[in-house]
């Protein structure tokens, strides 16, 4: 956003930083596990967020810093998104959200 004082932080691990993670064979060809963590304040911002998940990146979209309402229109963007993908989405907890390619296995224990 051109102009705005407002950011968006965001962090992107790869798992195969970690030794023990490798690259997996699935029906969409070899993929490096990596999860991506936005802190999101505008939809306009949901942008990098939907590009993160496009790169089939895990993504966990923190909302707390935004407004209530923008925060649903976030949520309802990236969930239709998500949905178009063939994708899940998981609530981590109040403000945060996991947003999963499809090929992905969420679990909750």
């Amino acid at each position: 956003m051109a102009g705005s004082s407002q950011s968006m932080s965001l962090r992107s691990t790869t798992l195969a930083e970690d030794s023990a993670a490798l690259p997996m064979e699935t029906p969409f060809g070899v993929w490096l596990p990596q999860v991506t963590i936005l802190d999101c304040r505008r939809l306009e911002q949901a942008v990098q967020a939907l590009e993160a998940l496009r790169a089939r990146h895990c993504l966990v979209l923190q909302l707390a810093r935004a407004e209530p309402q923008e925060a649903q229109r976030i949520v309802d963007f990236m969930a239709g998104a998500v949905s178009a993908l063939d994708g899940q989405v998981e609530r981590l907890g109040d403000d945060a959200f996991l947003f999963s390619p499809a090929g992905v296995i969420v679990s909750r224990s």
